[in-house]
């Protein structure tokens, strides 16, 4: 496939900033490597009909189609296994105290860039794990990425045994139904959990997002480090406005926030409370 021209390398540049934010200015040589790629899995014919596609893009899956190539995306249940451990020793416990002595049940959680799944479903199976058999809270998980294939296969919910094997054993057995046979085993997330979840196609940067009410964490990881200063500080804010007072903010754990002007305070290692 021909190199990118100068002209349509500055074109994709700004048209991935101005749709994601991501900024691919310095990385000319792995945009020329990593189309080359994508055009011979797709069947492109070169640079040009690739750019064609993303402008008339709809959908934002070409977009992360691209992003896809010439990012690191990794996903898996549990990631980041101090986040989880936080929400079951720390946070759930202030947040239902906190909650029942305002007398309110109501939690949400929002689960940003939740990619194919793991993540929010990974929250609610720890949050139902904490409860036990308290079904007294009115708890909704809302799942957003900009990539609506990623967004369908969140929602059917099914994994190989391979993705699953960082969930343990009592989970597995307590959340999902194994099917299929001994060669082809995948793990289908039981409805209890998938009824906790709603997803929906979000772009971070969009300037307002259509929510009616606030959250109580937002968990935003490994996102951010593909952000220019000025998008990171927009999104920042949007996060602070959308939180509840005590609500908390996870980050990656590369993603530190001193940099940046905030009103967050520090907890612990990429985890923030308003």
């Amino acid at each position: 496939m021909a190199r990118l021209s100068e002209k349509l390398f500055k074109e994709l540049v700004d048209l991935v900033y101005r749709e994601s934010g991501i900024v691919l200015d310095n990385k000319r040589e792995l945009l020329d490597a990593r189309l080359a790629t994508l055009a011979r899995k797709k069947g492109y014919k070169g640079p040009e009909e690739i750019v064609s596609l993303l402008k008339a893009d709809q959908s934002g899956d070409h977009l992360v189609e691209l992003l896809d190539q010439v990012s690191t995306n990794l996903t898996f249940f549990f990631r980041e296994p101090a986040h989880f451990n936080f929400i079951s020793k720390t946070l759930l416990p202030e947040l239902t105290a906190r909650k029942r002595g305002q007398r309110q049940n109501r939690v949400r959680i929002w689960s940003a860039a939740c990619s194919s799944g793991e993540e929010p479903y990974s929250l609610a199976m720890t949050i139902l794990e904490y409860l036990g058999n308290d079904r007294s809270w009115d708890l909704k998980i809302l799942a957003t990425d900009i990539s609506t294939r990623m967004l369908r296969k969140g929602i059917d919910g099914v994994y190989t045994k391979q993705q699953v094997v960082k969930v343990p054993t009592v989970m597995v057995q307590n959340y999902f139904e194994r099917t299929g046979d001994r060669q082809n085993t995948v793990y289908q997330i039981k409805d209890e959990v998938k009824k906790l979840v709603t997803f929906r196609r979000l772009n971070l940067l969009d300037s307002d997002y259509p929510f009616s009410g606030k959250f109580d964490l937002i968990v935003c990881r490994n996102v951010m480090i593909y952000f220019d200063l000025p998008t990171k500080q927009a999104l920042l804010s949007r996060f602070h406005r959308y939180l509840s007072d005590g609500g908390h903010l996870f980050t990656g754990h590369a993603e530190s926030l001193t940099s940046y002007e905030h009103l967050f305070k520090r907890v612990q290692v990429a985890v923030y409370k308003k």
